[in-house]
C-alpha cells in the first residue's frame, strides 16, 4: 500500500490483475477485492515493487503510467532484462490537453477510439484521475487512467426539466451522446471564464459554448447564481475573477 501511495505520487501507478479485472490497491473498493489475491501479499511482487520500481519512479527513469508487477517479475524470472521487460508490462497514459484533443505517445488518437474511451470513462474521485474501463470478453476487463490537463468531457447540451417532474433535474448531454445526470450544484468558471458542471460519476464537464452563453444570460445582478432548471443555483468563480467581472 505504501509503495503504490509513493508511486502514485510522482504519477506511476501498479496494478495486479484478479478477477478478470486490473485493479488499484489505493482505491478503497479494488484493495477490498484484492484480499483473496495471493499477488496482492506475494514476497517476490513486493521486493520487485520496493526495489527495482519505486527507486527508478522516484528518479524518473520511467514514464508515468500504469505498471503490472506480476508478470514484470514472471517476465524476470525467466531471464528477461529488466529494461526489456519493463515495456512489456507497462500502459502510456492518454494525455488530453487543454483543447481537450486525446494524444498517445505523441500522436493524436483516432476519433473513433477517443469516443470509444469516452463511453467508458469515469471518475476515480480517491486518486483524483479519470479512466476508462471496457469489457474485452467475458472474464476479462482492460482499463488504464488519462493524463488529463482539462476535462476530457464537454456538454454540448444541458436537458432541463423542473425539478418536481424527475428525479435528475438537468442531463448533460455529452459529446458522443451519452446522457449523464449533472449536479446542478457544481457550476463554477475557471480564469478563462469557461463554464463547467459535474456529471454523476464522470466528474468535471466543460459546458459548450452555446449552453455556456444561454446560461450566463440568465446570471443575476451580482453573478452569484444562473437559472437551471427552474431554479436559482450558485455560480462559483475564481478567486478574484467575480469582483472584476462585476465592474467590467
Amino acid at each position: 500500500m505504501r509503495l503504490a501511495e509513493q508511486a502514485a505520487g510522482s504519477g506511476h501507478f501498479l496494478m495486479l490483475s484478479h478477477g478478470g479485472r486490473f485493479l488499484n490497491p489505493l482505491v478503497r473498493s479494488e484493495r477490498r477485492r484484492l484480499r483473496d489475491c495471493e499477488d496482492f501479499v506475494d514476497p517476490g511482487v513486493l521486493a520487485l515493487a520496493r526495489d527495482e520500481l519505486a527507486p527508478r519512479f522516484q528518479r524518473r527513469e520511467l514514464a508515468r503510467g500504469v505498471y503490472f508487477p506480476v508478470p514484470l517479475r514472471r517476465a524476470l524470472a525467466g531471464g528477461a532484462a529488466f529494461e526489456d521487460a519493463v515495456h512489456r508490462f507497462f500502459y502510456d497514459l492518454i494525455v488530453i490537453d487543454l483543447e481537450q484533443r486525446w494524444w498517445w505517445r505523441g500522436s493524436q488518437v483516432a476519433a473513433r477510439t477517443r469516443d470509444f474511451l469516452i463511453e467508458h470513462l469515469r471518475w476515480e474521485e480517491e486518486i483524483g484521475r479519470w479512466l476508462f474501463e471496457y469489457k474485452v470478453h467475458d472474464g476479462w476487463f482492460d482499463k488504464s487512467y488519462l493524463e488529463a490537463q482539462m476535462t476530457p468531457l464537454r456538454a454540448v447540451r444541458i436537458e432541463e426539466t423542473v425539478p418536481d417532474d424527475s428525479e435528475d433535474a438537468a442531463i448533460l448531454l455529452l459529446q458522443t451522446g451519452r446522457r449523464v445526470a449533472a449536479d446542478l450544484d457544481s457550476f463554477h468558471l475557471d480564469e478563462e471564464e469557461r463554464l463547467f458542471v459535474d456529471g454523476e460519476g464522470v466528474g468535471e464537464v466543460l459546458v459548450g459554448d452555446g449552453e455556456r452563453f444561454r446560461l450566463l444570460k440568465t446570471a443575476d445582478e451580482r453573478l452569484g447564481s444562473i437559472l437551471v432548471a427552474g431554479d436559482r443555483r450558485r455560480l462559483r468563480w475564481p478567486n478574484g475573477a467575480r469582483s472584476a467581472a462585476s465592474r467590467g
